[in-house]
C-alpha cells in the first residue's frame, strides 16, 4: 500500500512537472513595470521590486474568475460522460474547487487567510507594451514612469534568491477559448490517473489527488484574465513565500487607505545586482523638460551606465 501511494504522488508530480506556462515566454525579451516615481526611485535604489500579495491585486474579481471557469468547464465534461465513476470524480474535483473559491474570496473566511506561515502567491506585474494607455492610466494616473528591463537576465537572477517553489514567469492568458482548452487538458490528466488508480483509489490518495488538482488551479489563477483586460498585455512572476530557509514573513505598503502585504524579490530586501535595465520610459503627462536629465543623474550616481539605458518619453499624445 505504501508503494502504490508514493507510486500515485510520483505519477502526480509528473503531471505537474509536464504542464507548464514556461512555453509561453521563449519570445519575451523585454518587460515593463509601470510605477509612479516614488516607486522607480525605490526599485533602482534597492535594487529590488516589492511584490504584492495576489489576493490585493488591482481587479477584485480576478481571483474568482478562473475558479468559476473550471466548475463551468467540468459542469460541461460531466454532461458528456457516461461513465458513473468518473463523474463521480468529477465531481469530487468540482466540489473542491468550489470550496477553494469560498476559502479564498469569502470574507467570512478573512482570518484564514491570513493566517502566519500560510502558503500565498505574490506577483510581481509587467507588460509586455512598453507604452499603454490603459496601462498607464491605471497604475500611474497617465504619469510616472516604466522601467524596462532584459527579462532573461532578470529571471537568472531571481533563480538565484533561493525560493522553495518558482518563481514562475509567463504571460498573462486573456483568450477564453485557450483558457478552456488549458483547463480541460489538465482535468483529462487528472481522468488518466484516476482511471490508473481507480481500485486502489481510498481518502489518502483523494486528499492527494484533490490537493494537486486544486493546486494547479490556483496556479493557473493567477495567469488567467478575463478577456477585457487584453489590452493590458499583462506578463507576471509568481512568487511563493517560502524560501530554502522557511517561511518569509511579510511587510506592508500603504496604498490609498488599505495595507498591503508584500514579500521582497531580492533575499534581504536590497541587492548588490543591478537590475538589467534596458529602458526607462516617462508618463505622457510628464511634460518636463529637465525630466530625462534627472533620471540621468539619478542613474548614474547609483552606478549604472546610462549610455547603455534608453531613456524615452511615452508617444501618447497629451489631450487622452
Amino acid at each position: 500500500e505504501g508503494k502504490m501511494m508514493k507510486n500515485f504522488q510520483e505519477n502526480i508530480q509528473l503531471i505537474e512537472n509536464g504542464v507548464r506556462l514556461l512555453d509561453t515566454i521563449s519570445d519575451v525579451n523585454e518587460i515593463y513595470h509601470y510605477t509612479t516615481i516614488a516607486g522607480l526611485q525605490g526599485i533602482l535604489k534597492g535594487k529590488n521590486f516589492w511584490v504584492s500579495h495576489s489576493y490585493f491585486l488591482n481587479d477584485s474579481s480576478e481571483i474568482k474568475y478562473t475558479y468559476r471557469l473550471v466548475v463551468d468547464v467540468l459542469k460541461e465534461i460531466m454532461d458528456n460522460e457516461q461513465d458513473d465513476k468518473v463523474i463521480k470524480m468529477y465531481n469530487i474535483l468540482k466540489i473542491a474547487v468550489e470550496e477553494v473559491e469560498i476559502r479564498e474570496v469569502g470574507a467570512e473566511n478573512i482570518v484564514a487567510r491570513s493566517g502566519s506561515y500560510r502558503p500565498s502567491e505574490y506577483i510581481l506585474s509587467f507588460s509586455l507594451n512598453k507604452d499603454s494607455l490603459s496601462v498607464w492610466s491605471a497604475f500611474t494616473e497617465g504619469g510616472g514612469y516604466n522601467i524596462g528591463i532584459n527579462f532573461h537576465e532578470y529571471f537568472r537572477e531571481l533563480q538565484k534568491q533561493n525560493f522553495l517553489i518558482g518563481p514562475i514567469p509567463g504571460k498573462v492568458i486573456y483568450n477564453l477559448e485557450k483558457q478552456r482548452e488549458i483547463i480541460s487538458s489538465k482535468i483529462d490528466e487528472y481522468k488518466k490517473l484516476y482511471l490508473k488508480h481507480m481500485d486502489n483509489f481510498d481518502q489518502e490518495k483523494e486528499k492527494v489527488f484533490v490537493s494537486n488538482f486544486t493546486s494547479s488551479i490556483r496556479l493557473y489563477a493567477n495567469f488567467f484574465k478575463n478577456p477585457k483586460f487584453y489590452s493590458d498585455e499583462e506578463f507576471r512572476i509568481v512568487f511563493y513565500n517560502y524560501r530554502n530557509g522557511g517561511y518569509i514573513p511579510p511587510s506592508y505598503r500603504v496604498k490609498g487607505d488599505v495595507l498591503i502585504p508584500y514579500i521582497n524579490s531580492n533575499k534581504g530586501g536590497d541587492s548588490t545586482t543591478f537590475i538589467p535595465l534596458k529602458s526607462i520610459t516617462i508618463g505622457p503627462t510628464n511634460q518636463s523638460d529637465i525630466a530625462k536629465e534627472g533620471l540621468a543623474y539619478f542613474l548614474s550616481d547609483l552606478g549604472y551606465n546610462v549610455t547603455n539605458i534608453e531613456l524615452l518619453s511615452s508617444d501618447i499624445p497629451l489631450r487622452y
